[in-house]
């Protein structure tokens, strides 16, 4: 029998028991139980224990199987050894659950059979039930005390305003200061709700322990009634006895008188006496137990059973409620101390992000060159170009469009925002610095665009449009996009096969929705590259010229 203890790394005690259920040849006897005394255990924790079966000498491989008085102490739902080999030992693992349980002293009793032991092939292989007797003391400190305490919330140390600091770098500090306030909100909610399971605890240990008091009184008040009823039957039956053995001393001493010769009879009548005296004794003896022999009646004492009993259900109760408070007083604690180390880890984090968030001096600007504004001068001239390109091209796109019948059923309604759009271009227009030359016919007001839509849209409706179907886009898609092409330049709408492609690209814009959502799109996009553009230049040549 050995008995060793270790540690895991998730601070979880197990138990190590080897319990050597023994098959032997010749059936042994020995003591009644072997106890394994486990030592003090944590209420409100659970262990793992190992226990092994060993087969001695018995030449077949045999089945151990193993079985627990205790509810705290779990076996597997087949705890069953199977196949122990000669010389060979086994283990199977149990639950040690104090969960439940609150602090004192406890006792399991851990049977041990073999299965197939003195039968059929292995009717040579006996063994005795063997009983394994564990003890264990339960014990819980305040579980308030045991929780871990963390910092309360302090405040930033961090400028959050502070544009010197990085705003990554703030973001951080700032985020991480929050997380913390957040855990530290939570593990003091936790620890005011603990406080609450402790007193709510200890108000159901004191009511069991007051119950069970009142229970272990009442049924010690039935044993004792009844022990006095039994020794008064005991003292009636021993009465009667020395009351019969009384008349028969006195029988003898009457005799003895009877008998008596003349110098003997004085001797003879003081015996006599003597014995009547203890005759006398013995009646009164006698009478003292009959009057004692039933000092409680059978009903008085089935009502005092019945009082025990009620007092006992009452303590089961109440016993129950308190491991019920107990096991959410443990949870809690848990739970709370969960919560107090992830407080003091947002705490580190915090501290980490804070100490990170130091001020950065930004480094001295670097004056650029004038092959730099003007190379930031030639992408606006650029830009300003294509977006002049861009107008033409819808412009043209419009107006061939209402020639191919893609305008039918429209209003000039329908492209108030392609001409807001056109606006904030033309507005974009006349901050080009000068020297770059702006190339649209759509310059102008949305008053001039939507004039010119109304036109087109007026021409085409006396525009015959025979065969257009092959030169309109449907969902953005050409039949024949060189045929398209092909038919834009050749109706005027495109001088070159680049211009006939924005053209066509602008016309599939539309196709896609059947509305200028697409063109808008494009058109604003491009607006925002220029204005980008225009502002990048402006600072590189202010910069330049600064002194």
């Amino acid at each position: 029998m050995s008995f060793s203890v270790s540690k895991s790394i998730l601070a979880i005690l197990t138990a190590i028991v080897s319990m050597f259920a023994v098959a032997f040849a010749q059936e042994k006897s020995g003591q009644q139980y072997t106890d394994v005394d486990l030592g003090e255990r944590n209420a409100g924790e659970q262990y793992s224990i190992a226990m092994a079966a060993r087969n001695v000498d018995c030449d077949q491989s045999i089945d151990f199987k193993f079985s627990s008085n205790a509810d705290w102490l779990r076996f597997s739902k087949d705890p069953v050894i199977r196949q122990v080999r000669p010389g060979e030992n086994r283990t199977i693992q149990a639950t040690l659950d104090f969960s439940n349980l609150t602090p004192g002293e406890y006792e399991a009793i851990v049977e041990i059979d073999c299965q197939n032991c003195g039968g059929l092939i292995f009717k040579n292989c006996k063994v005795n039930r063997q009983k394994v007797r564990l003890k264990v003391k339960v014990v819980g400190a305040s579980p308030v005390d045991d929780i871990i305490q963390h910092s309360q919330l302090e405040s930033p140390k961090v400028d959050y305003t502070d544009k010197r600091i990085p705003r990554r770098l703030r973001n951080a500090a700032k985020r991480t200061h929050g997380a913390w306030a957040i855990a530290v909100k939570k593990a003091n909610k936790c620890a005011e709700e603990l406080v609450a399971l402790q007193a709510k605890y200890e108000n159901a240990k004191a009511n069991s322990d007051a119950l069970k008091m009142s229970a272990d009184t009442a049924d010690q008040d039935v044993r004792n009634m009844k022990a006095q009823n039994e020794a008064g039957q005991t003292e009636l039956l021993n009465a009667n006895k020395a009351v019969q053995a009384a008349k028969e001393a006195v029988k003898i001493a009457e005799r003895e008188l009877d008998n008596a010769l003349t110098h003997e009879r004085e001797a003879a009548k003081t015996n006599l006496a003597a014995k009547q005296s203890e005759k006398a004794a013995a009646d009164k003896r006698l009478t003292d137990a009959k009057n004692g022999a039933r000092l409680h009646s059978n009903r008085k004492i089935r009502q005092a059973e019945k009082d025990a009993q009620s007092k006992r259900e009452a303590a089961e109760k109440a016993k129950k409620a308190e491991n019920k408070a107990l096991k959410a007083l443990n949870d809690k604690r848990r739970e709370c101390g969960e919560l107090a180390a992830k407080a003091e880890a947002a705490k580190a984090a915090n501290a980490k992000a804070e100490s990170e968030a130091k001020v950065v001096l930004p480094p001295a600007p670097i004056k650029p060159t004038q092959a730099q504004v003007d190379e930031e001068f030639e992408k606006v001239k650029t830009c300003v170009r294509e977006l002049g390109e861009l107008l033409e091209a819808q412009r043209l796109a419009f107006e061939a469009m209402a020639r191919l019948g893609m305008l039918k059923g429209k209003t000039e309604s329908d492209f108030k925002s392609w001409a807001d759009g056109v606006d904030k271009a033309n507005d974009l227009f006349s901050k080009v610095p000068p020297g770059i030359p702006v190339v649209s016919s759509m310059v102008g007001t949305v008053t001039d665009a939507l004039t010119f839509v109304r036109a087109v849209i007026g021409v085409a409706s006396a525009i015959d449009r025979t065969g257009s179907l092959n030169y309109r886009p449907v969902a953005g898609m050409f039949k024949d996009e060189t045929k398209a092409k092909n038919w834009l330049k050749s109706n005027g709408f495109a001088s070159s096969d680049p211009e006939a492609q924005r053209v066509a690209d602008q016309m599939k814009l539309y196709s896609k929705s059947n509305s200028s959502k697409g063109m808008e799109q494009a058109l604003e996009q491009k607006k925002s590259e220029c204005d980008g553009k225009i502002s990048k230049y402006e600072e590189t040549k202010a910069a330049f010229e600064a002194k």
